[in-house]
């Protein structure tokens, strides 16, 4: 599958309950557009936490900075399913997304063996803490490393004026 959106950008996450709109960007309302793409989310119930890789296309990525907006209810639909043997119910259950698996950053000749063993870790990009990555008025930190995953900093990279 062709993606528009390639994951190893570091990108603003929104639940879809959290902003007014969930197709309009609420950085630069731009329309959002939905992909499919693999997340790592974490769950915690009372004082147990699990983690599970899945796939959705619960996700609404901006074409023009980087913010993806996650579907909340599609998501808890999600770790429900992986809860169901446990007993819990969904009221019970708080949700966190880690961030997006880069299916393309896994080696070629590793393809074949389970994500997560340590001769083949999960490719995670981390989302942006919208309090330590961006400044009050929305933007990426510029010392900070650029978003593009240039290595460079963000004032050296796609911060430059």
């Amino acid at each position: 599958m062709n993606k528009k959106h390639k994951p190893p950008i570091p990108r603003q996450m929104y639940w879809s309950n959290a902003v007014k709109n969930s197709k309009i960007c609420p950085k630069c309302g731009s329309s959002l557009e939905q992909e499919y793409h693999s997340y790592i989310i974490i769950v915690q119930i009372k004082k147990e936490t699990e983690q599970f890789a899945v796939g959705t296309d619960g996700g609404y990525f901006c074409p023009e900075c980087p913010v993806a907006v996650l579907d909340r209810d599609n998501f808890i639909k999600l770790a429900s399913v992986g809860l169901e043997s446990s007993g819990y119910d969904d009221s019970s259950v708080e949700l966190a997304v880690a961030g997006i698996v880069d299916m393309d950053a896994v080696p070629e000749d590793k393809h074949d063996q389970p994500l997560g063993t340590d001769d083949n870790p999960i490719p995670l990009v981390r989302f942006l803490e919208s309090d330590t990555d961006t400044n009050s008025s929305g933007k990426i930190r510029r010392n900070l490393p650029c978003p593009c995953g240039s290595g460079k900093k963000y004032k050296k990279c796609c911060g430059r004026i």
